[in-house]
C-alpha cells in the first residue's frame, strides 16, 4: 500500500487460538514457507507458515506483547522476532503454550487435555516461560501507552525489514 510507513500487531490481548489460523497469519509477512513449531506427544506434528509469495508484507513490522498475550500469539510474536521481521515491544508474555486434544463427553460436553508439547523452530519451549520481547516496556493502555510508542518509534526510524 503506497504510503504505509509499518504495520504494528498489538497482541497484548491475544489469547491465543487456533494454529491454521497462526500458520497463515505468520505467512503474511513470510514470501516462503518456513517452520513454525513441533508437537510432541503421542506423534510429532511439525506446523510451517503458509507463506505468501510475492504477497507477503516486507515493509517494517512491530509487535506488541504482554502478560496477556498466549498460545498462538506467543508462538507467533517469537517467531516474528526471533527471525529478524519484527521489533518485538512490551512484557513478557503468560508462557500458556500447550496443545490440546478435544474429547467429546457423554451429555454434550466437551475436554481439552493437554497432550502435545510445543516447541518453536529452534527448539524453544515457551510453556511456563513465555516470551520476552527485545524491547521491554511496560503496557499502559492509556492515552500515553509507552508500549505503542516505542513501536511507532521503532517504525519511524526503521529500514523495510527482509525476510
Amino acid at each position: 500500500t503506497p504510503g504505509l510507513r509499518g504495520v504494528i500487531l498489538d497482541l497484548r490481548g491475544n489469547g491465543g487460538g487456533r494454529d491454521d489460523v497462526l500458520d497463515k497469519v505468520a505467512g503474511l509477512f513470510s514470501p516462503r514457507r518456513q517452520l513454525l513449531i513441533r508437537l510432541t506427544g503421542k506423534k510429532v506434528i511439525e506446523e510451517s507458515t503458509r507463506g505468501a509469495g510475492a504477497n507477503a508484507y516486507r515493509g517494517s513490522l512491530a509487535v506488541l506483547v504482554g502478560p496477556q498475550t498466549a498460545s498462538a500469539a506467543e508462538i507467533l510474536a517469537f517467531y516474528l522476532g526471533e527471525s529478524g521481521r519484527a521489533y518485538t515491544v512490551g512484557e513478557r508474555s503468560a508462557g500458556a503454550v500447550t496443545g490440546g486434544v478435544d474429547y467429546d463427553l457423554p451429555g454434550g460436553g466437551q475436554l481439552t487435555v493437554a497432550e502435545y508439547d510445543i516447541r518453536t523452530a529452534n527448539g524453544t519451549r515457551l510453556e511456563g516461560n513465555g516470551f520476552t520481547p527485545k524491547y521491554r516496556v511496560a503496557s499502559t493502555r492509556t492515552p500515553t501507552d509507552a508500549a505503542l510508542a516505542k513501536a511507532v518509534a521503532l517504525i519511524r526510524g526503521a529500514r523495510v525489514a527482509q525476510p
